[in-house]
């Protein structure tokens, strides 16, 4: 093996490895970033869940402070 052709076959091994190494990086960091905006969308609904219970709760405009009283019914 001639001098030119070692160093040649040690490159192409040398680019093989990093190829793999940047494909798992752009795995893991995907990934990542997958995760972060799931987690970011589950605050949000939490919170807009949260907005709305509260909301729907302080929602008293039909309610008297006394006893229900029954409707009268017709038959």
């Amino acid at each position: 093996m001639s001098f030119p052709a070692a160093i040649g076959s040690s490159l192409q091994v040398f680019a093989a490895f990093a190829i793999f190494i940047a494909g798992y990086l752009a795995l893991v960091i995907g990934a990542i970033v997958v995760l972060v905006i799931a987690e970011l969308y589950s605050d949000r609904a939490r919170f807009v869940q949260g907005y709305a219970t509260k909301s729907s709760s302080l929602d008293c405009s039909g309610m008297s402070a006394g006893p229900r009283k029954r409707l009268a019914t017709t038959r």
